[in-house]
């Protein structure tokens, strides 16, 4: 038996519409699994789609992560469509933005909020409900390298981030008893949109600065998917409440 292999696991992705969520659903695809692509944007789901194996396989459904209304009862309604339990979640959506502890913006704070905590620990507990997801399945969060290594203008993104790993060790002990696995990755920089919103807002200087801090350079969405295929997949069946820094070397 191969034990990264997720042949046949139905896994749902939450921003599988751009960057590390885009390329993880890709790739999850390549393991055999059936992936839920979830994004506010249709068409950029459908872009993900065309990257697939075996496209007629997975699931295209929108959602909005900064209505309650929506993600409240969104797993529920899911499997009475589809007719499947599940066996892993992602969530690799989430919400920055650059600014000084003296310009922060109420607004900009509460959409962090809502999208990287709120929704994200309401959609948990529905993915818990045992009419919604198999024993023994895995949950992976995105969190980030800045929860743990202090950087400025990233102050609340950052707590956000360090509530994600705090929320990581309680679901774990949580979900134990149905062998319901909770982990989260933590990146450096990688290359996404969001890494080039962090580069527009420094100087030429800083942003050598950051990416001399990266070892081994600035990362590659793949670096991450690659990781979160692991956790996913039987490989990591003794792994839970982990918080596991794939960095390049930016932490040390």
């Amino acid at each position: 038996m191969n034990p990264y292999s997720l042949e046949d696991k139905l896994i749902v992705v939450f921003g599988a519409s751009s960057g590390i969520g885009k390329v993880t659903a890709q790739f999850l695809s390549t393991l055999g699994a059936r992936i839920i692509l979830v994004s506010r944007k249709e068409d950029m789901l459908n872009d993900t789609l065309r990257g697939m194996e075996n496209q007629q396989s997975h699931f295209i459904r929108t959602l909005d992560l900064q209505s309650e209304d929506q993600v409240k009862g969104w797993f529920k309604n899911l499997t009475q469509e589809i007719g499947v339990k599940l066996d892993g979640m992602v969530y690799s959506a989430g919400v920055h933005y650059f600014t000084s502890l003296r310009s922060v913006n109420q607004n900009h704070l509460l959409e962090m909020w809502n999208v990287n905590i709120h929704s994200l620990i309401h959609l948990i507990g529905g993915f818990s409900n045992k009419i919604i997801s198999n024993d023994g399945a895995s949950i992976v969060l995105l969190s980030s390298a800045s929860s743990i290594k202090g950087e400025k203008g990233v102050v609340g993104y950052s707590a956000t981030k360090g509530a994600v790993n705090s929320i990581v060790k309680s679901a774990a002990a949580e979900l134990s008893p149905r062998s319901i696995r909770v982990n989260s990755i933590l990146p450096g920089v990688v290359e996404t949109n969001m890494s080039k919103q962090i580069e527009r807002n420094l100087t030429e200087e800083q942003y050598r600065l950051v990416k001399e801090k990266h070892l081994l350079g600035i990362g590659k969405p793949e670096d991450i998917a690659y990781s979160i295929g692991y956790l996913l997949s039987p490989a990591s069946r003794w792994v839970t409440g982990t918080n596991l820094i794939i960095d390049g070397g930016y932490t040390l």
